[in-house]
């Protein structure tokens, strides 16, 4: 025995959907905004903090390219040929 819906319920069930169509109909969608949103202000001592760092690092890199000009100057390399090996003691026996 199969079950077979009755006209009422094929009425009321498209009834419904009709219903849920016309519900849907007035949804108000998102509106992209208008303007662009303003930036919140940097306090004044984040930004001292910020060229405080920033000054840091350019101090930092004058001393390292400072050394590296001066590196001929300061490190120097002597190369002495080595001699023939010296005997060594021998161990002593007791």
């Amino acid at each position: 025995m199969s079950w077979t819906p009755s006209p009422l319920y094929i009425w009321n069930s498209a009834h419904l959907r009709g219903q849920d169509r016309h519900r849907y109909l007035h949804v108000s969608l998102p509106k992209p905004p208008t303007e662009e949103p303003e930036p919140a202000p940097v306090s004044k001592n984040v930004l001292r903090l910020l060229l405080v760092i920033l000054i840091a690092f350019g101090l930092v890199a004058l001393y390292a390219n400072v050394q590296k000009l001066r590196r001929d100057k300061i490190e120097t390399v002597t190369f002495t040929p080595a001699s023939s090996p010296a005997e060594s003691p021998s161990p002593r026996v007791p």
